[in-house]
């Protein structure tokens, strides 16, 4: 239970916009992979609760009352409500709708999209290129397999 004090500690001060040392911005984010965790599983323990097989926006809502995040409920619910708005209810069925890619058109945006996000989570930071994975293992080994 301890945990969970020190997890809603961390997300009630983490909404503070002030700068954060990269140390910290590393703690916080340890801190919100722990709390997506331990909300993912509480979630799944509830779905399972109710034999249902898949985890519902309602499973969530119900996680996170459990865990004692429920003062945030409404705002969650609020969130959903307008995603399903912007999203799942959209007639035009989402931002690409209608726009044709190839694979490797549809991999360059992905990786576009992901160094944008990147440079949002760093305060604007430019994004560092990643390096190139090595398939010279891969070509040599196929045949092996």
């Amino acid at each position: 239970m301890k945990e969970i004090f020190d997890l809603k500690n961390m997300v009630e001060r983490s909404h503070n916009r002030n700068r954060w040392s990269l140390k910290g911005a590393r703690a916080v984010a340890c801190k919100d992979r722990e709390f997506i965790n331990l909300v993912s599983s509480e979630s799944n323990d509830v779905c399972n609760r109710e034999d249902k097989r898949t985890i519902a926006p309602e499973h969530v809502l119900k996680a996170l009352e459990v865990l004692g995040f429920g003062d945030y409920i409404e705002e969650v619910y609020a969130a959903y409500e307008q995603h399903k708005l912007e999203t799942l209810d959209s007639p035009k069925g989402g931002r690409f709708s209608g726009i044709e890619m190839t694979e490797e058109e549809a991999a360059a945006e992905q990786q576009r999209m992901f160094a944008e996000a990147r440079a949002r989570m760093n305060n604007g930071v430019a994004p560092q290129k990643e390096p190139e994975p090595d398939r010279s293992f891969d070509a040599q080994n196929a045949n092996h397999v």
